[in-house]
């Protein structure tokens, strides 16, 4: 399969995943809470918060050792993917080992004394605690085998597991129903084994798939590349914790000036904002390993021009759902909230703008991260990032309203989003009149024409907080962007690659179907 059509139906793949296991876990969700009860449920979410703390340092080992994975597939070297993986799985063992004894010489005195927990459940929440720090050991030690399938492109595995994941978590709701001993210990146990199970599966595929996974991790220890991976690992990290600090920071300075009703604005934003990055994050899982590929192959205008595919279609992906979103944002979140805090309708608007500016150099992040020269630009950019906290104490100190903190956050982030541009120019001679016509300027005419159209109609219509009215406008602002785009925001070569798609799709439906 060609790279151009592989990007394309991996994503596919990967967006039909999204709205299965969505379904999925939703349904889920409300069982675990009838059958727990609320209480139960926030005790587990509360002790097994681990897991959640875990994900952004998974994600961040994931890319590093996905990273090396795949700039040697590209130089086409197997005695060093072999020692990539090995040196990550010993990475991976060590780092596990070594948080689980953290946690459990830590976890029984918070759980004693700084959590408030109900006398009668402390022996439950011990139980569910050292359950969870199995879990969070074999989520661990998992990430060699995340990123052996990610550096391969194989996203219909990555799907079939995230189903199966899915699938595993209604089962042990159901099972829920006709437990009779303490249902939340058992739902402990069962999550526990549910991870247990993925990772033997994972294992067992990868070791019959990839030729790399058969390798033994005391053969290829390779102390300076695992300094090397170390470091970048660790960089990497560096940026995650601050992108998080940032986030969480602000939440802390609109506590400080403002009631809990703020926080909650600001927590909803969050979450619109989680959500329209996933629509970019999870193109980005098919582009990343072909740039990395294409960088250790040599082919770096290759590697330059994914990156600049990548950051136009991150910002198209991402504003074909939030332009209609951004007009009709009272309607949207009266009809998913019911009632609306304060500020809430402005600090979505704001978390939109801050997505979409990301976007631009999306692209460019992952070419960075492809040449693997990072610690100069996670540093600048993550202490920008950072200034963020700061500057907004001290605007809502000075009297500024909350929608201060939100101004802040978009303008620091153009700051940010310039050093990238620029830090990658230095590293690469990547001309920044291309990002600014290509990746900027392109996208920005249909999405200024769709937006004027839609706010002008919005004007002149009555929109209510239902579904029969916020489809139609979704649905007709969605289909005129799309038509920009085809007609005016790519260019000759990316219309003629999405034309052969069209065409190769339709032909198998036809054969389908006869």
């Amino acid at each position: 399969m060609k790279s151009g059509n592989k990007i394309v139906f991996n994503t596919a793949i990967l967006y039909g995943r999204m709205l299965i296991t969505i379904g999925i876990s939703l349904y889920s969700t409300r069982l675990i809470l009838s059958n727990l009860g609320a209480s139960d449920y926030g005790l587990y979410n509360v002790v097994g918060g681990v897991i959640a703390m875990l994900s952004f340092l998974n994600a961040a080992m994931t890319t590093s050792t996905q990273r090396y994975l795949s700039f040697n597939m590209g130089v086409g070297d197997m005695a060093k993917i072999k020692r990539v993986l090995g040196n990550s799985m010993l990475i991976h063992i060590l780092l596990g080992l070594l948080l689980v004894v953290v946690f459990e010489v830590l976890g029984s005195y918070f759980l004693e004394t700084k959590l408030n927990i109900e006398p009668d459940r402390l022996s439950a929440a011990k139980i569910i605690f050292h359950f969870t720090v199995i879990s969070s050991f074999v989520s661990i030690v998992s990430v060699p085998y995340d990123a052996v399938v990610n550096a391969h492109e194989n996203m219909a595995f990555v799907a079939l597991i995230n189903i199966l994941e899915s699938v595993l978590k209604l089962v042990v709701a159901l099972l829920l129903t006709y437990v009779l001993q303490d249902k939340l210990v058992v739902y402990g146990f069962l999550t526990m084994v549910s991870a247990v199970l993925i990772r033997i599966i994972k294992q067992v595929y990868c070791r019959r798939k990839y030729q790399e996974c058969s390798v033994h991790i005391l053969k290829v220890y390779d102390r300076t590349l695992m300094k090397e991976m170390g470091s970048f690992a660790s960089w990497n990290l560096f940026g995650v914790i601050c992108g998080l600090s940032r986030s969480q920071g602000v939440a802390v300075v609109l506590n400080l000036f403002y009631s809990t009703v703020v926080n909650a604005a600001y927590s909803i934003a969050n979450q619109v904002n989680n959500q329209m990055s996933f629509l970019s994050m999870t193109m980005m899982k098919t582009i990343r390993p072909q740039m990395m590929k294409s960088e250790g192959a040599g082919d770096r205008q290759r590697m330059l021009r994914l990156s600049v595919f990548a950051g136009k279609f991150s910002f198209y992906l991402n504003a074909i759902v939030s332009i209609p979103m951004f007009i009709a944002m009272p309607q949207v979140l009266a009809f998913w909230l019911g009632q609306v805090p304060e500020y809430t309708i402005s600090f979505c608007r704001y978390m939109l703008i801050l997505n979409l500016t990301q976007q631009f150099s999306m692209g460019i992040m992952a070419a960075t991260q492809a040449i693997g020269n990072i610690k100069r630009y996670q540093l600048v950019v993550g202490t920008v990032q950072i200034l963020t906290v700061p500057i907004s104490y001290f605007a809502l100190r000075a009297g500024y309203p909350a929608e201060a903190v939100m101004v802040s956050t978009v303008s620091l982030e153009f700051v940010a989003s310039y050093f990238r541009v620029y830090y990658f120019h230095a590293l690469t001679a990547f001309s920044i009149s291309v990002f600014l016509k290509e990746i900027v300027l392109t996208p920005l005419i249909p999405s200024s024409i769709v937006f004027l159209i839609a706010r002008l109609s919005y004007e002149h219509i009555t929109l209510n907080s239902n579904i029969w009215h916020l489809a139609p406008f979704f649905i007709v602002t969605i289909f005129l962007y799309v038509v920009l785009i085809y007609l005016a925001g790519i260019s000759v070569q990316e219309r003629t690659m999405i034309n052969n798609i069209v065409r190769m799709a339709f032909g198998k439906v036809a054969k389908i179907k006869s």
